[in-house]
């Protein structure tokens, strides 16, 4: 077992090293999230067993199209609960300072307080 999650650190690491040295062109960012669990049971004779399951894989791929146009795509995979598809995807337009406009499949903010509303109303 301590052969397997060495293995699978010394993957992480080179893969690390390989997208480093990739050339991804500057406008795009790309990030994400892998977690695995790894369940080892141990009992009498050879009731010995091991088990590494992927349980959430996040991808986040953000790009500048344009000096005014953004885009975001992110994808999912909860084991058990999302099967793999596109989480996320939306285009952002700065029309001006005031003015931005998102077009696609996102999740709206949630819990956005906004303190400049409030002085105004305490005052």
């Amino acid at each position: 077992m301590k052969k397997l999650v060495q293995s699978i650190l010394a993957t992480s690491m080179v893969l690390g090293a390989v997208n480093a040295q990739a050339a991804w062109p500057e406008n795009v960012n790309v990030s994400g999230d892998i977690i695995a669990e790894l369940g080892v049971t141990t009992g009498d004779y050879q009731d010995n067993s091991s088990d590494l399951t992927l349980s959430e894989f996040y991808l986040l791929m953000e790009a500048d199209l344009h000096e005014n146009v953004s885009g975001t795509v992110s994808f999912l995979y909860e084991d058990g609960d999302t099967p793999f598809g596109v989480d996320e995807g939306f285009l952002t337009v700065q029309a001006n300072d005031m003015w931005s406009f998102n077009l696609g499949k996102m999740y709206l903010p949630f819990g956005r307080f906004n303190t400049q509303w409030s002085m105004i109303l305490l005052h």
